[in-house]
């Protein structure tokens, strides 16, 4: 295999699709949820003059330039911030924290930034103006004169969500060539007067470090303002506008969690995994289960998983991944039964057995080290059963496990010899090629069956969103070093677009939408991905390939 060989493959059907987008002068393009997790993208902010209603003059949005070129406003493409969040990727998390920060963290505090510098595998996040010279004055510690260009001010005014109600902060400050730290915003000293950026220059585009203290959803309220020069009216103007920031959970529940059962026709869910150490409630698809050695019974186990059984919770967690609304997961018809779990089947490596502690919890041992499937239901007094469900455990794995750790498991499981699936196969014959099932585990892919029916497809009653798939952010931790999921869009199968471009800077204009529901994001993220809009143009056909980058 070359230096940088890749595999590539098609696994979508040709498809028709139109598009239609409503155009005005800066008007903002893109009017679904979009995700943002790579690339280079600006809080932006526009001013024009409206006589009579001065403040009416703002617009903010989300951009990028579709040329990557900041010196011109040609290619300037804007998205609606409350459609757009910005997502913290996992290469964001800072473990050796510089001693700068003030108050915001101390060594062994966790902290998430978003960097001043240009970094593969982070998002590249600035800050822009779009203003015609001398319609401000220019203001320095709030003294305003009329003169030259004029700036504008950028103030953090309010900041919420959940990640803000459990004790999260956000700051953005930069870091000077000699190492010190001049910080613009910090919620940890408290929201005031010293929340402020000035001068913004009209016409600016400069870069900071965002930093977060907890993971969740941030959402961050700025107001701009200045004042008009004379010919203007000469009067001050503001307005304000929030952006969301995401960093997501771990998507991982090591040794126990509380496994909430939902049955009954309201039921959000048919089942949740709570992680209290986290205060987060996961979807049984986007959290995995690792089994660890622990005591149950008295018995030291080397797979051992304790999952406290729930049926009556009275309130929904703080941070929710995949589970809709704000209702509780929850019996809400019938009683559960004495034993209220069912396993449907179990697909691993090994044996799973189970064993009720006499503190209640279920105990789920496993016999083997692998990825093992756990198939269940909850089970209601009088013979009748919740939606069945499916729950990953991870026996004597970390949720990074390597491909060689992955179909050693399958192999065991299928009973074929050592060496039967590799990164070039395709032993199951159905066209999607064993690297490919690995990376996209989270979907049920299994390398001994074929099972390419469950390749992401075109949903023909949604034609704008398609694609819905797993990210998980262990296997495929966006940096382009590793083996990352590559989904390109061509409309003449000659010239692709999407995740792959090789600069961390350029902007990715490919976008994934959040599919999963709830208020938080999970490292094992469910995502849409949606075709290519411009501010210009959309294709009418096109296809979609899967490839997957190797590590070089």
């Amino acid at each position: 295999m070359s230096f940088k060989q890749c595999k590539e493959y098609i696994l979508m059907r040709l498809f028709l699709f139109s598009l239609i987008i409503f155009l005005a002068a800066h008007s903002i393009t893109i009017a679904h949820q979009t995700d943002l997790l790579l690339g280079h993208y600006e809080p932006h902010i526009d001013y024009v003059v409206t006589p009579g209603d001065p403040d009416a003059g703002w617009q903010f949005s989300i951009s990028y330039d579709e040329d990557n070129d900041f010196l011109d406003q040609d290619g300037i493409v804007r998205l609606d911030p409350g459609q757009t969040r910005i997502v913290v990727g996992p290469e964001s998390f800072i473990a050796n924290l510089p001693s700068n920060l003030g108050t915001l963290a101390s060594a062994g505090d966790p902290l998430w930034i978003l960097p001043q510098g240009n970094l593969k595998g982070q998002l590249f996040l600035g800050l822009r103006t779009v203003i015609p010279a001398g319609i401000f004055q220019f203001s320095f510690n709030g003294n305003f004169v009329p003169y030259g260009q004029g700036n504008i001010i950028l103030e953090m005014v309010a900041l919420s969500g959940p990640a803000v109600d459990a004790g999260g902060h956000f700051a953005m400050w930069t870091v000077g060539s000699l190492g010190n730290s001049e910080f613009h915003f910090d919620s940890s000293d408290g929201i005031d007067s010293g929340d402020r950026l000035e001068p913004v220059p009209i016409g600016s585009h400069s870069h900071y470090n965002w930093g977060m203290t907890q993971p969740g959803l941030y959402e961050v309220t700025f107001r701009a303002s200045g004042r008009l020069n004379p010919p203007y009216g000469g009067i001050d103007t503001s307005a304000t506008e929030t952006f969301t920031f995401s960093v997501p959970f771990s998507s991982v529940a090591v040794g126990e969690a509380t496994l909430r059962l939902g049955v009954g026709p309201g039921a959000v869910a048919p089942a949740s995994v709570y992680v209290p150490s986290e205060g987060v409630e996961y979807a049984p698809g986007q959290v995995a289960l690792q089994a660890t050695s622990q005591e149950v019974e008295a018995i030291q186990r080397p797979y051992a998983c304790l999952l406290t059984v729930e049926t009556a919770a009275a309130t929904h967690a703080p941070h929710r991944v995949g589970i809709p609304g704000a209702q509780p997961v929850r019996f809400e018809s019938g009683a559960p039964a004495a034993d209220p779990l069912e396993v449907l089947s179990v697909r691993g490596p090994g044996t799973l057995s189970r064993v009720i502690t006499t503190e209640g919890d279920h105990g789920f041992i496993f016999s083997e080290a692998g990825v093992y499937r756990v198939r269940l239901r909850a089970a209601v007094t009088g013979g009748s059963f919740g939606q069945p469900f499916e729950l990953v455990f991870l026996a004597g794995l970390s949720p990074d496990y390597s491909f060689a750790e992955w179909a050693d498991s399958y192999e065991r499981t299928h009973g074929l010899p050592s060496g039967s699936f590799n990164e070039n196969g395709d032993w199951d014959g159905d066209g999607v090629p064993d690297l490919i099932e690995y990376q996209l585990f989270w979907e049920g892919f299994d390398p001994a069956v074929a099972d390419a029916h469950r390749v992401p497809r075109l949903d023909h009653n949604n034609l704008q969103e398609f694609a819905v798939f797993h990210r998980d952010t262990y296997k495929d931790q966006l940096n382009r070093d590793l083996e990352n999921i590559v989904m390109e869009f061509s409309e003449d199968l000659v010239s692709w677009t999407g995740w792959r471009d090789g600069l961390p800077g350029q902007p990715l204009q490919q976008f994934e939408n959040g599919a999963e529901q709830g208020n938080a994001h999970g490292r094992i993220m469910r995502r849409a991905l949606r075709l290519p809009q411009s501010a210009s143009s959309a294709p009418s056909k096109g296809f979609l390939r899967w490839r997957i980058d190797l590590a070089k």
